[in-house]
């Protein structure tokens, strides 16, 4: 009888540059900057927080992501990987102002189309989190308790693909430090 495995993935806290002002193209190429960049809102707690001390820790190698898992749990990080960072934010030049998250909606939609731009594709992106979700495969084998400290974009693609791989969803939160728990 094999050992239950289990993998959490845990969305960051709120970062303190997220703002929802009108913004033109320029300006919104400078807020996703900020918000790759961010600390977290000081006011951002985790709603409940987890005994992580039997996990092997991970976590993407954007800031907020590490300083949540700081914030969230007093065990270190045992793994920053880049495989899991978020799917970036496309930035298209359109000749808009808008709001900063009506942007993020509109860019997202166009990449998600395939329009090409400066940065990952979305192709290139989903083969990323395919990459990632194998790795969370590979170190289940290892550890039978796994914590990742991710992002929501990034979250939802790898339970997808850890589905696939014959994972069971037990527990789904995608607000931020919203908790996806995964058994095998």
């Amino acid at each position: 009888m094999h050992q239950k495995k289990e993998i959490l993935l845990i969305r960051h806290g709120r970062p303190a540059s997220e703002h929802n002002f009108r913004l033109s193209s320029a300006g919104f190429s400078n807020w996703v900057r900020n918000y790759n960049r961010a600390v977290l809102h000081q006011h951002s707690l985790p709603r409940c927080q987890r005994n992580l001390s039997q996990h092997y820790i991970m976590a993407s190698k954007l800031r907020r992501a590490q300083l949540s898992a700081a914030r969230y749990t007093h065990h270190p990080i045992t793994e920053i990987n880049a495989l899991l960072n978020e799917m970036q934010i496309p930035r298209y030049r359109l000749p808009l102002k808008i709001k900063a998250w009506s942007w993020v909606y509109l860019n997202r939609l166009l990449w998600f189309g395939g329009r090409p731009g400066p940065f990952e594709s979305y192709l290139h992106a989903r083969q990323r989190i395919y990459r990632a979700a194998n790795l969370l495969e590979v170190r289940a084998q290892q550890h039978s308790k796994i914590c990742v400290f991710a992002h929501a974009l990034t979250n939802r693609f790898l339970v997808r693909y850890l589905q696939a791989l014959g994972w069971k969803v037990t527990e789904k939160d995608h607000r931020y430090w919203g908790v996806i728990r995964l058994e095998k």
